[in-house]
């Protein structure tokens, strides 16, 4: 087995009481973990093969194929013998992900037009993903996540938070109807306060759910990449 790191992006003490590894605090903000992803990236301990950023939440409902909870000693029972390793391995490859995106976040699929547009790069709702990542649920070798961070999310985030492109900024602000939001609400009190005190807002916006999908995109880009799901 390799070396890995990883964080988990906390932003309370009830978060926090989820963590198993090493904690990040996080902030109330649009970009959730990817904030913390672009904060951390030049300070990730290089002698760690392997990184990720991770929810608090990642030991709490993350399953494996066989659909039982990922454990630390699940982990440190694999073979990192691959540039990614990623916990998604119950949903299957080739899966387009873009277009499935417009059916659960209705208007996701503007938002990637107008991004893909500002950001350079072709857009095709129907492209399949040769591997399947959800929620930064990964690890990477620290070099290939760096990439990723500099080549893509860096990128998107900025056109993201670009005023002047007006139909990508007040398409991506818009309610993304996230299911769990109430229930997110309930389990954390305070958050919906902080939810309007930071964002002005007292719902999830789309800004997560267009960048979870990125990191699989950025995979098509790069087919060296040598990826596997454990």
């Amino acid at each position: 087995m390799g070396s890995y790191k990883i964080y988990q992006v906390y932003f309370d003490e009830k978060s926090r009481e989820n963590v198993r590894e090493t904690p990040l605090e996080g902030t109330v903000n649009p970009l959730f973990e990817n904030e913390a992803i672009v904060r951390w990236a030049n300070h990730w301990i290089e002698s760690s093969e392997h990184v990720g950023i991770l929810s608090h939440k990642f030991f709490k409902d993350t399953l494996n194929k066989e659909l039982v909870p990922i454990t630390k000693e699940y982990i440190d029972a694999q073979e990192f013998d691959t540039d990614v390793i990623g916990f998604c391995s119950h949903l299957k490859d080739e899966f387009r992900m873009f277009a499935h995106a417009e059916k659960v976040h209705k208007g996701i699929d503007v938002i990637y037009r107008e991004l893909f547009k500002a950001i350079g790069h072709e857009y095709d709702p129907n492209m399949k993903m040769r591997f399947v990542v959800y929620r930064n649920h990964f690890l990477a070798r620290t070099e290939v996540y760096k990439r990723y961070v500099d080549e893509l999310l860096i990128p998107c985030m900025n056109a993201m938070s670009d005023t002047s492109n007006e139909v990508l900024y007040n398409a991506i602000w818009q309610d993304s109807k996230y299911p769990y939001t109430q229930k997110r609400f309930r389990e954390h009190p305070g958050l919906q306060e902080r939810f309007v005190e930071a964002m002005g807002i007292n719902y999830y916006p789309f800004h997560p759910f267009v960048l979870e999908r990125m990191f699989s995109y950025w995979l098509n880009l790069n087919p060296e990449i040598t990826c596997k799901h454990i």
